[in-house]
């Protein structure tokens, strides 16, 4: 493990920098479900015997959105080559016979299938890049370990590692040979063939959230505070041999969620200061930001590539008043162009209602379609399964009563 070395006040050179005054956001007018009469009924869960079970089929409702003006231009709406979405498949867990289990399911919300069946938790269900595998957390809330099942054959699962799986979510290496999670005080290297790990932050008394890979899998990125120290919360790079640990520092306020781009050399993260608000930077470990100043009063949670590179989501989350006179907060989806230009509201409300929760964002492999667990009213553990199409702003309701964790997409064959 190479010992922490810390660059102070990385300052890189300024690339570009755009303006709220530049352009003002895009408005997709929210759209709408079918009306409640209309929807089609809680999905039952799938039986053991035949682990499969029906939905009804998007195709068969009624249409939910009219674009009230022209849509944004994004360049996966232009393309020639369309995926429909009975033919993508989401994994997902939801607890609808008394523990979680992992279900799988059309895009279009047919042919749902029931993957585990089981006493013990099974959730955050992630697919291999090959597709061929999926990883899940399974155990219970305080023994979560990592478990893999390997859909090609028998469909058998093995336990990968003794490690906890402390924050109960994880990250596969684009090569689909190791996985990563924090465990405990770490974050850990786990090679899914034979269960062997590597600490990638051993003495670094950091509290780090979950890391992205680049896109030859040779480099980690994350956010972490230095535990002991008033520092703001910092961006952070590690190789995956364990060597070079480096802090990228950054004095105005505090990073969070850096993804990697899916190509390039390009990390995507949001910042805060009291100072600027919530920024968005696009940085490159060789020397150079790009800085992506949204409007002030929006607030940037959860900033995600699209799986080409052309696009970027993230959620704003709005405070309201409420009816009773309390403070309530809302959720809406916003998707722009990598460069910033058609930053654009695509998802607000739905039937009317706004949306609780977006938890999480998942991209389609055609960088066409999100899915989301979101919460209209309710608690904060379950929610819905919907899909959003960001090129006219049409969501489709997929499962109802799924757990409130972002699900995922299975990749496409090559």
């Amino acid at each position: 493990m190479g010992s922490l070395r810390v660059i102070k006040n990385m300052s890189l050179f300024i690339i570009a920098l755009i303006t709220a005054c530049q352009a003002q956001p895009t408005i997709i007018y929210p759209p709408s479900l079918v009306a409640e009469s209309e929807r089609p009924p809680t999905i039952e869960p799938p039986q053991v015997e035949t682990q499969s079970a029906s939905n009804t089929p998007r195709s068969e409702l009624e249409p939910t959105f009219t674009p009230t003006q022209e849509p944004p231009y994004f360049r996966v709406c232009e393309s020639s080559i369309e995926t429909d979405l009975e033919e993508q498949t989401i994994a997902f867990s939801a607890d609808w016979e008394g523990d979680y289990e992992i279900y799988l399911i059309q895009a279009d919300g047919s042919d749902l299938r029931q993957l585990t069946n089981n006493e013990r938790m099974d959730i955050y269900p992630r697919w291999s890049p090959d597709s061929k595998l999926i990883a899940i957390v399974t155990g219970d809330l305080h023994t979560p370990k990592l478990t893999i099942f390997n859909l090609v054959g028998a469909g058998e699962e093995r336990l990968v590692s003794d490690l906890l799986v402390s924050r109960l979510k994880f990250v596969w290496s684009p090569v689909g040979d190791h996985i990563a999670f924090w465990s405990t005080d770490n974050i850990y290297l786990v090679n899914t063939s034979d269960g062997s790990s590597m600490n990638l932050t051993s003495g670094a008394n950091l509290n780090a959230g979950l890391p992205s890979f680049s896109s030859d899998g040779k480099i980690l990125v994350f956010d972490a505070d230095i535990l002991g120290s008033d520092q703001n919360t910092q961006l952070f790079i590690v190789e995956a041999d364990g060597a070079d640990l480096i802090e990228f520092n950054y004095d105005q306020g505090d990073v969070d969620s850096p993804m990697w781009h899916p190509f390039e050399d390009k990390i995507l993260f949001s910042a805060w200061s009291p100072k600027d608000g919530y920024v968005l930077y696009v940085v490159s470990i060789e020397g150079g930001d790009f800085i992506l100043r949204i409007d002030p009063d929006v607030s940037i949670f959860w900033p995600t590539w699209s799986p080409d590179g052309n696009t970027i989501a993230f959620v704003d989350i709005t405070s309201q008043s409420s009816d009773d006179d309390n403070r309530r907060t809302d959720h809406v989806l916003w998707v722009m162009n990598a460069d910033g230009t058609e930053r654009t509201i695509v998802l607000d409300s739905i039937d009317g209602d706004p949306v609780r929760i977006i938890q999480g964002l998942s991209w389609a492999p055609d960088s066409r379609y999100i899915a989301f667990a979101g919460i209209i009213n309710g608690g904060m553990i379950t929610g819905d399964l919907f899909v959003v199409d960001i090129c006219n702003g049409e969501v489709d309701l997929i499962a109802k009563g799924v757990d409130a964790v972002p699900p995922s997409w299975k990749p496409t064959s090559d």
